[in-house]
C-alpha cells in the first residue's frame, strides 16, 4: 500500500498546501491591509512587502524542508496542528494591528469585521497572537527536527481540524479575558 493511502487526510492536506500557503497568505494579508482604511502603515507595507513576503515564505518553508530532508512525505499530526495554530495567530496578528494618521487612530480590519471587540480587546488579541506566532514557529522547528520518522497508521487525525476550528476562538476569547 503506498504511503499516501496510510496518511490521514489532514496531514496530506497540510503537507500539500504548505508549499503555497507560506507565500500566499502573507501576500493576501498585506493586500487586505492595503485596501482597508489606514495611514502610515500602508507606506511601510508598500515599501517592505517584498521583504516581508520573502521572509515569511522562507521561514515558513524551513520546517517542511527539515521534515522532507528527514524522510517525511507528509506532515505529522502534531506538526499539522501547530501549523494551523501558527498561521491563524499570524493572520489575527496582522489583521488586528490598528492604523494611524494625522487625525488619530484608524480601526484595523479585525476591528472592522468584529466591532464588538473594542480597541482594548483588539490590542490584547494582537499581543497574544504575536506571542503565539513566535512560540508556534519555534515549536514547528523543534517538532520538525525531533519528531520520530515512522509510518502513520491509517486513522483519522483530528488534531489539525480541531486546531483550525478552535484557534481563532481561543485567541479572541483569551484576548477578551486579558
Amino acid at each position: 500500500m503506498p504511503l499516501a493511502a496510510k496518511v490521514a487526510t489532514s496531514n496530506r492536506l497540510t503537507w500539500n498546501m504548505w508549499l503555497w500557503l507560506v507565500w500566499l497568505l502573507p501576500a493576501v494579508l498585506i493586500g487586505i491591509k492595503m485596501f482597508a482604511p489606514g495611514g502610515q502603515e500602508k507606506l511601510f507595507l508598500m515599501l517592505l512587502s517584498p521583504i516581508i513576503i520573502l521572509l515569511a515564505g522562507l521561514l515558513g518553508w524551513l520546517p517542511r524542508f527539515v521534515l522532507k530532508k528527514r524522510g517525511f512525505g507528509y506532515s505529522p499530526s502534531g506538526v499539522s496542528a501547530v501549523f494551523a495554530v501558527h498561521w491563524w495567530a499570524f493572520s489575527l496578528c496582522v489583521l488586528g494591528i490598528d492604523g494611524a494618521d494625522h487625525m488619530g487612530p484608524i480601526p484595523s480590519p479585525l476591528s472592522l469585521a468584529m466591532p464588538f471587540l473594542g480597541d482594548e480587546i483588539g490590542s490584547d488579541v494582537v499581543r497574544l497572537s504575536m506571542a503565539v506566532t513566535g512560540l508556534s514557529y519555534a515549536a514547528l522547528v523543534v517538532l520538525a527536527i525531533f519528531t520520530p520518522v515512522q509510518t502513520q497508521q491509517r486513522r483519522a487525525s483530528w488534531t489539525a481540524w480541531v486546531a483550525v476550528a478552535v484557534t481563532p476562538l481561543i485567541l479572541i476569547g483569551l484576548g477578551a479575558l486579558i
